[in-house]
C-alpha cells in the first residue's frame, strides 16, 4: 500500500504477531534452536534466490527480520538475563557489530535490502547481546527507562508523528545540515528524545479513551 508506506510497520508487526502466535505453539514442540535455524535459512532464501521485496501485509520484512523474534525465544529458553557477562565482552561485541554493520552498510527496513543479509544478522545480534550484557552487568535500573519499556507499543504506533514534525521544523525552520555525523548523532537524539516524551503523552490519553488500542483493557 503506497499511501501507507510512512507507516509500514504497523502492518508488520500484526503480520510478526499473527506468525508469532503459530511460532510459539511450535516452540513447544520443537527445539527453539532448530526453528531459528529454520528462520535464518528462510531468510536467506528469500534473499538471495527469492529477491522478495513486495508481498502482502510486509511479509517479506516479517521474514528478514523474524530470526531477532526467535533468537529472543532462544535467550529466554538459555536464561540469558540472568548471567552476568564479562564487561569486556560486551564490549567487544558491541564493537565487533559495529564494525561489520560499518562494513556492510546501513540496512535499509522499508525497502528490504540488507547488503550481505547474513552479516546484517550477525552485526545486529553482536551489537545487542553486547548491549544487553553490558547493562546486565551494571545492573543498572532507571524507573524512566523501565516505563518507557513498558509502553513501547504506543511509541511504535505514534512515532512516526512527532519525528516527520521535527524533521519538518530542523530542515526548513532551523536549516540545520545533519550530513555530518556528530551534527546527525545529536539531532537524532533530540528528536528521539522529543519523539518518546509527545507518545508518552498520546499514550496517557489513548489509555483512557481506546486502552485496547495500545494492548491494554479496561478490565486491567
Amino acid at each position: 500500500m503506497v499511501w501507507n508506506s510512512p507507516m509500514w510497520y504497523l502492518p508488520f508487526i500484526v503480520a510478526t504477531e499473527i506468525l508469532a502466535c503459530a511460532i510459539s505453539k511450535l516452540l513447544n514442540k520443537i527445539s527453539s534452536k532448530v526453528v531459528l535455524l529454520l528462520a535464518v535459512c528462510v531468510g536467506m532464501l528469500s534473499y538471495y534466490l527469492l529477491r522478495l521485496h513486495s508481498l502482502f501485509m510486509e511479509l517479506e520484512t516479517v521474514i528478514y527480520l523474524f530470526p531477532f523474534f526467535v533468537f529472543g525465544f532462544l535467550l529466554k529458553d538459555i536464561d540469558f538475563l540472568k548471567h552476568r557477562c564479562n564487561p569486556v565482552v560486551g564490549i567487544m561485541l558491541v564493537f565487533a557489530g559495529s564494525v561489520l554493520g560499518k562494513f556492510n552498510g546501513a540496512p535499509g527496513y522499508l525497502s528490504d535490502t540488507y547488503n550481505n543479509y547474513l552479516l546484517f544478522l550477525v552485526s545486529a545480534s553482536c551489537i545487542c547481546i553486547g548491549i544487553i550484557s553490558l547493562v546486565q552487568y551494571a545492573d543498572i535500573k532507571c524507573s524512566t527507562v523501565e516505563y518507557i519499556g513498558t509502553n513501547t507499543l504506543a511509541i511504535l504506533v505514534a512515532h512516526k508523528f512527532p519525528i516527520m514534525f521535527c524533521s519538518i521544523i530542523l530542515s526548513s525552520v532551523l536549516h540545520i545540515s545533519i550530513e555530518n555525523e556528530a551534527v546527525s548523532f545529536i539531532a537524532g537524539t533530540v528528536v528521539a528524545a522529543i519523539s518518546i516524551a509527545g507518545c508518552l503523552i498520546v499514550e496517557r490519553i489513548m489509555e483512557r479513551i481506546c486502552p485496547v488500542l495500545i494492548g491494554k483493557s479496561t478490565n486491567s
